[in-house]
């Protein structure tokens, strides 16, 4: 009988713990904050050989309860979701974290990744459609407190001709109609390839830089350019804009040369390994905060914040 009674305080105490850690995760949030995490894989073979590892899978699955438990308003992903997409098991840990959002109504939506399409890309490809069934590669737009959010296919040479010429007429109207639509306050535009990173792992893309960002500097709600595929967190502004780069969210750290972008990041002291960004909007302002996991990886703290005018 006390042996009976014993297991049952253990258990109970098992779950009081347990449910004290989530609330020590848990982070306080405006109910109308818009989050934005990118880079969430696990290190591929070629990654872990020639890139430094450093608990990366454990880190994104921290960041990931997190933000589950913080309940955001919407949560946009800028792709490389998984390591290697085409591999149904490498969706376990992504597969959860999603049906935990949406099963609380929290939308999620996603721009897709080169990592969508490695090895046998028609399979990463439709695996990331079942996962995102209203993602389309003319483009992608979503409205949340009157923030517009538009999202772009980067893989330009996974894309036809013909795809790529309607994703950048889609992408211009999109902004145009945005800029002309009163009940819009902001427009935040999202791809995976990064315009400008002194990441030398990848580089930056002058296609996104040369064809999508001009569009961007045009239009003066166009208040910030987001993406990923370089593993670090770097700001730029460009002709007055803001861009990011806040591939963060778990993957391997590269080579990292300042300069190398033709631009400094305006934060060189600031890059943590583990990210992601979180956006309210305060009339026509944008409260712009970056949140680093801490070394034990069981919260995150603001390591660098700014408001968008």
């Amino acid at each position: 009988m006390i042996l009976k009674l014993g297991k049952i305080f253990r258990y109970k105490l098992i779950l009081v713990l347990s449910a004290f850690a989530t609330l020590l995760n848990a982070q306080n949030l405006d109910k109308n904050t818009i989050l934005f995490i990118s880079d969430t894989q696990q290190p591929t073979l070629y990654e872990k050989i020639f890139h430094k590892t450093d608990r990366n899978i454990e880190a994104s699955k921290a960041m990931l309860n997190i933000i589950s438990n913080a309940e955001p308003k919407a949560v946009f992903m800028l792709g490389d979701l998984v390591g290697i997409a085409t591999k149904d098991k490498a969706w376990n840990e992504m597969d959860y974290f999603l049906n935990r959002l949406r099963k609380k109504n929290i939308p999620v939506h996603s721009a897709i990744g080169n990592h969508e399409y490695l090895l046998f890309g028609k399979k990463g490809y439709a695996n990331f459609i079942k996962r995102f069934p209203d993602y389309s590669d003319v483009g992608n737009v979503y409205i949340e407190d009157s923030v517009a959010i538009v999202l772009f296919n980067s893989n330009f040479k996974k894309l036809t001709k013909s795809k790529e010429e309607e994703q950048l007429s889609f992408y211009k109207a999109q902004l145009n109609i945005f800029q002309n639509d009163p009940s819009v306050k902001a427009i935040i535009v999202g791809c995976h390839h990064p315009p400008y990173t002194n990441g030398a792992a990848v580089g930056s893309d002058l296609e996104v830089r040369n064809v999508f960002v001009k569009e961007f500097l045009k239009y003066s709600k166009c208040k910030l350019f987001l993406t990923g595929h370089s593993h670090n967190y770097e700001w730029f502004n460009i002709e007055g804009k803001d861009l990011m780069v806040i591939g963060g969210g778990g993957a391997t750290k590269g080579p990292y040369k300042p300069g190398s972008a033709g631009s400094e990041s305006l934060v060189p002291n600031y890059n943590p390994p583990y990210h992601y960004l979180t956006i309210t909007r305060n009339n026509n302002k944008l409260e712009v905060k970056s949140w680093k996991l801490s070394h034990d990886f069981k919260s995150v703290s603001i390591g660098h914040s700014i408001i968008i005018d």
